[in-house]
């Protein structure tokens, strides 16, 4: 049976993920902030993105989820790798959880040693 698995890594810990078969992998996502300040100047960001992973996850341990979520909120820099049956799809020595949310905050029912989550990983050219 075929398997994909996410390699999570921020060099002290890593963490093997098995997401669910509608994973999407996305090239090229440019983002733009702009926001005007008081003395009416214009301040600008641009954020360009080559590739994103966004993908679910069920049952994922306590453990786990806690770790991802710190991560998320520290910006973490992390090493990503998709691999499919042995065979590494993509491999990110830079990466960050770029979600607005945080990535676990539900448990798995009926258990609640376990969590559900979506995240999306990107791999930041420019900014």
């Amino acid at each position: 049976m075929s398997t994909l698995s996410i390699s999570l890594s921020d060099g002290a810990a890593t963490i093997l993920l098995y997401p669910k078969w509608d994973s999407k992998f996305l090239n090229r996502v440019v983002n733009r902030s702009q926001h005007r300040m008081l003395d009416g100047s214009l301040i600008s960001y641009l954020w360009l993105y080559d590739d994103q992973i966004c993908f679910e996850l069920e049952y994922v341990p306590v453990s786990e989820a806690a770790q991802i979520n710190a991560w998320w909120a520290a910006k973490t820099s992390l090493e990503t790798a998709a691999i499919f049956d042995g065979m590494p799809l993509v491999y990110w020595a830079t990466s960050f959880i770029t979600d607005d949310a945080s990535p676990f905050s539900k448990y798995s029912q009926p258990q609640h040693d376990h969590m559900d989550g979506s995240f999306t990983i990107s791999k930041v050219l420019a900014t």
